[in-house]
């Protein structure tokens, strides 16, 4: 169990109504014993978070978030997300329809809520060698931090 220190404006916690003083008890039915199980329990897209309240009531919240929280910034600040060839050539209304604007990252996100792609882990770990193979390579020193996924 931790206890909620403080919350930001406008965060996820704000968002569900946590308060200074909540103690997260568990993450997807698996007990929180310290901000480290914390982080990593809430990496995932969609978590369920169950919190003791102050008042001793416990709540359990469905939270879906991190790409919904990029969004808005994204729009406010679109002009960042313009490619340099399109830099002074592209208005708000097609920098969100075109292939790099937010319309393409909803469709992204959606895409990959739709089902649960860890059953096709086999076959990636079958594509990487492949791809390993035939370039001469080795996906565990291009991307140090992933080498432990397929172990």
């Amino acid at each position: 169990m931790i206890e909620v220190k403080n919350i930001k404006p406008n965060s996820t916690a704000d968002k569900l109504g946590l308060e200074a003083d909540d103690r997260i008890l568990a993450v997807n039915d698996k007990e929180i014993k310290d901000y480290i199980d914390y982080n990593n329990a809430v990496a995932d897209f969609q978590f369920k978070l169950k919190v003791k309240k102050q008042n001793g009531n416990i709540i359990e919240y469905e939270v879906e978030r991190k790409y919904e929280e990029f969004i808005p910034w994204w729009e406010e600040n679109w002009q960042l997300g313009v490619p340099s060839w399109h830099q002074g050539k592209v208005d708000y209304d097609t920098w969100r329809g075109a292939s790099y604007g937010v319309d393409r990252l909803r469709g992204m996100v959606n895409f990959m809520k739709s089902e649960d792609w860890s059953q096709r882990m086999p076959e990636m770990k079958e594509y990487i060698e492949l791809i390993d193979r035939t370039r001469d390579l080795k996906f565990a020193e291009v991307f140090p931090e992933m080498k432990d996924i397929f172990r």
